[in-house]
């Protein structure tokens, strides 16, 4: 075997790793994207990469793959600024009472699910606005009524359903604090994936592997 021969099969072996090594982070990315994919709550972000199209060497599909990106990248700037803002504005709670100090907070007697927001079609603002306004003996009279009311309900006090009011205001509040942040997190995580198959972005694999493959030859020049 010759020289060119030999150079011809190891700039094609190179191209082979490559290639595989392409195929990992786009394989890798997919994994993740459908990981972050099925927690973006953000429905404009989440309607877009419904459309992305992956392994697909069609030109009109990479264009339009293009398109939706510049669109994502839109969307998710405006959700982080405005998740980041609403997070400035809110911070988590601290309540003064703990499930283990008060009967009416444990969650055996199911009095905390019972005000739970997806139990209603009310967004976060309207619940808490709820809360707030809620009064502990209507309540109490509210619980006491119900068909599947346990005797045990009747022994719970107005002042402990104050205190489950409470408690749950900032409980739920704290969650959708913790909901937003998660949601940042992967909006942030999808922003990042994005840019790897960003035919604009000067890192995408893409071009990189390209670069690295002329940097290859051009040292195998050298050396020969």
């Amino acid at each position: 075997m010759n020289n060119y021969e030999r150079y011809i099969n190891r700039l094609l072996k190179e191209m082979e790793d490559i290639q595989s090594y392409v195929k990992y982070i786009e394989n890798n990315f997919y994994t993740q994207y459908k990981n972050v994919k099925w927690e973006i709550e953000t429905e404009k972000v989440q309607s877009l990469i419904d459309e992305f199209v992956f392994y697909s060497d069609d030109a009109s599909i990479i264009k339009h793959n293009q398109k939706i990106i510049s669109k994502v990248y839109t969307e998710i700037e405006k959700s982080i600024v405005d998740k980041k803002e609403f997070l400035k504005h809110n911070i988590k709670l601290e309540s003064p009472y703990f499930p283990c100090d008060y009967k009416v907070l444990d969650e055996e007697y199911g009095l905390i699910e019972y005000l739970n927001p997806t139990y209603t079609d009310n967004s976060y603002e309207q619940h808490q606005e709820y809360l707030k306004n809620l009064k502990p003996l209507e309540l109490k009279k509210e619980i006491d009524s119900l068909p599947t009311s346990g005797p045990h309900y009747s022994d719970f006090s107005v002042d402990d359903y104050e205190k489950l009011i409470k408690y749950s205001t900032i409980y739920y509040h704290n969650e959708y604090i913790y909901n937003v942040e998660h949601d940042l997190y992967n909006l942030m995580e999808l922003q990042t994936l994005y840019r790897i198959f960003d035919y604009n972005n000067t890192i995408n694999i893409y071009r990189q592997s390209f670069t690295l493959i002329i940097h290859r030859k051009s040292n195998n020049n050298t050396t020969h």
